[in-house]
This record gives structure tokens, C-alpha cells and sequence, in this order.
């Protein structure tokens, strides 16, 4: 079994808190805890908290991460040289301290996004380029718990280690909120498919046709970015089928994505290309895809995460 412990020691005079903020802090823990494990770690199958009853203190916690035997750290956190800087950056020690202490890297990382203030926290999440923001999560959780004890009239400090050493005063508790959302527009991703049309705009005015996937039958809307296809279609080069007698394209799709405080929000989707119209062979599928997408939409390969 692999453990890691993590303190809270809430400085006031009252030996409670209220249960609005206890839920606060457990939530807050919880959510970070189980998005920082998919970031950090491999071969692990559950994560178990447990919460520690309150020792001397003003109000303080200890609670303890409990992961089974076998996990590791991720290879990307020691083979790139952003996930070496994201592990010093967030714990203080290197990559290869982790290597015998593969649980202690949660705990550590978990410490680190609390104590460490939003700025601090920016700039190390902003480093890690085509990795991905891999904090977003993590620092409007924070956030949160940041907000409640803030508004609360008896905490005064608080500290994530066993002696209260560097207790983070109340006065600094706005350093440690994040105003507004946090939003991510992610490189889009591209796919060329067979579409079935489940409904059509016949007129020049611009709208999303509904599609169906050929294989799933998942139905989506998207907006017909091929003008000259739009074209020819609206002047009747390529009439639909009459009858029960499905219309099937296969295009170029497109899907834009959007991250909202490090969970997807948004998926939008755009035919970027109509390579067939039924029987009709308007344009060659490129061979080299991922070359041809790079020439001539500037496509970047997406993040790990």
C-alpha cells in the first residue's frame, strides 16, 4: 500500500468549524486528488481518503491518500523536460526523488497546489506547453475552498503541514482565488468520415445541417465550410435522393473543443471538406492526412491531455 499525508491546520481561536466549510475542504481534496492522480500516476485503480481524527490544534486534519501497490509515476514527468520542471516546480524535489516514493507524489502535489498561490500556480501550469494545462482543475478547486474560509468569521490562517509552519494569514487568502472561469480553446481535431445527411438547408442562408455518423448513428449539427460544394448544391448539381433513400457524404470533419475549468465543455462542429456526394466524386482523399492537414490548416498535433 502506498500512503501519503497531507495536513490542514486552520488557525483560530474556536476548536470547530462549520460543516459548510468541513464539506469544502473534503470536496475540494477529493476533486483534486482524483484529477492529479490521472495526471501523475499510472497502474493505479482506486484512490481511498481517510479522513484522521482532529488533533491539538485550532482545527486540524490529517488526512491520508491510500493507493494500492504497483502505481508509478507518469514517464512523461521524467522523459520531457516540462514534466521535469511541472514536478519541481509543484513539489520542490526532482522527478527521480518520486521514483521509490510513487504515492508520496500525490500528497506532495496536492500540498503544492494549496499552498502555493494563483500566480505561482499560472506559471507553472503555463510552462508545460503542448502538455496541457494540466492544473486548470486543481486551481479553481482551490479556489473554492479559498472562497469559503474566506468568508469565514472565526479562521484565521492556515497551513497544510503537522507544525503550522508558514501559515497562510487570512489577509493573503485573495492571492489564492481564481476570478471567473478558466477557458481553454483546444486545437482542433480532424476526422475523415462517412456522414449520412439527416436534414438539409436548401437556401443560401447559412445554418448547421444534421448529420448521422455511418457507423454509430450518433446524430450532430455542424455548418458546411465548403463553399464551392454549397454552391453547386444550391444550383442542383448534387440533388439529395428522393424517397426513404439515405444522402451520405464523406468529409472532412472538423471538431473545436472547449475546456472549462479543466473539464470539457463544448464540443462544435464544422465539414471543412466534401471529398463524395453520394455517387459523385468531387475531390481526392488525401493520402498523407496528417501532412495534408498540416499544410494547409496550420493543424498541430493536440495535447496529452
Amino acid at each position: 500500500m502506498n500512503e501519503s499525508e497531507l495536513y490542514i491546520y486552520l488557525g483560530q481561536d474556536e476548536h470547530y468549524i462549520t460543516l459548510d466549510e468541513m464539506n469544502s475542504i473534503v470536496n475540494t481534496i477529493n476533486t483534486i486528488s482524483n484529477d492529479l492522480c490521472v495526471k501523475l500516476l499510472s497502474n493505479y485503480q482506486d484512490i481511498s481518503l481517510v479522513i484522521y481524527p482532529c488533533e491539538q490544534g485550532s482545527f486540524k486534519l490529517k488526512i491520508k491518500h491510500m493507493l494500492l501497490t504497483g502505481v508509478c509515476i507518469l514517464t512523461w514527468l521524467n522523459e520531457s523536460e516540462a514534466g521535469r520542471a511541472f514536478v519541481e516546480g509543484l513539489t520542490g524535489h526532482e522527478t527521480p526523488y518520486y521514483y521509490k516514493r510513487a504515492g508520496q507524489i500525490l500528497g506532495d502535489a496536492i500540498k503544492g497546489v494549496l499552498e502555493k498561490d494563483i500566480f505561482t500556480l499560472e506559471k507553472i501550469n503555463n510552462k508545460l506547453g503542448n502538455c496541457g494545462y494540466i492544473l486548470d482543475k486543481s486551481i479553481k478547486e482551490k479556489s473554492v475552498l479559498y472562497e469559503a474560509i474566506n468568508k469565514s468569521k472565526t479562521i484565521k490562517s492556515i497551513s497544510f503541514n503537522n507544525e503550522n509552519s508558514n501559515a497562510i494569514p487570512k489577509k493573503d487568502f485573495i492571492n489564492h482565488i481564481k476570478k471567473g472561469d478558466i477557458i481553454r480553446q483546444l486545437e482542433p481535431n480532424y476526422e475523415i468520415l462517412d456522414l449520412i445527411i439527416s436534414k438539409s438547408i436548401n437556401t443560401k442562408q447559412q445554418g448547421k445541417w444534421t448529420f448521422e455518423l455511418l457507423e454509430t448513428k450518433k446524430k450532430f449539427n455542424a455548418k458546411i465550410l465548403d463553399n464551392v460544394f454549397m454552391s453547386k448544391f444550391l444550383d442542383g448539381f448534387y440533388p439529395l435522393k428522393e424517397g426513404n433513400q439515405d444522402d451520405i457524404i464523406k468529409a472532412l470533419l472538423r471538431i473545436d473543443t472547449k475546456i472549462k475549468n479543466g473539464n470539457k465543455e463544448t464540443e462544435e462542429y464544422f465539414i471543412q471538406e466534401i471529398f463524395n456526394f453520394n455517387e459523385n466524386k468531387i475531390k481526392v482523399i488525401p493520402q498523407e492526412f496528417e501532412k495534408y492537414l498540416q499544410t494547409k490548416y496550420d493543424y498541430k498535433m493536440p495535447s496529452l491531455f
